[in-house]
């Protein structure tokens, strides 16, 4: 799953996820891929890092 989100870091600018499944204009910052993923590791990094882990573990066989 790609996707790529503009204006985050910019104060009241319009922000747009672009996605498999096309483009989002006008989200709330909570609502973007990206948002959403930092909260998921911050609720738990240790289990988001063995994810990865075995992830990578899998691409590499």
């Amino acid at each position: 799953m790609a996707s790529l989100t503009a204006g985050l870091g910019v104060p009241g600018a319009e922000i747009i996820e672009i996605s498999e499944h096309g483009m989002e204009r006008r989200l709330m910052v909570e609502d973007t891929l990206a948002f959403r993923a930092m909260r998921v590791f911050l609720e738990d990094p240790h289990g988001i890092a063995e994810y990865m882990a075995d992830w990578a573990e899998g691409e590499l066989e």
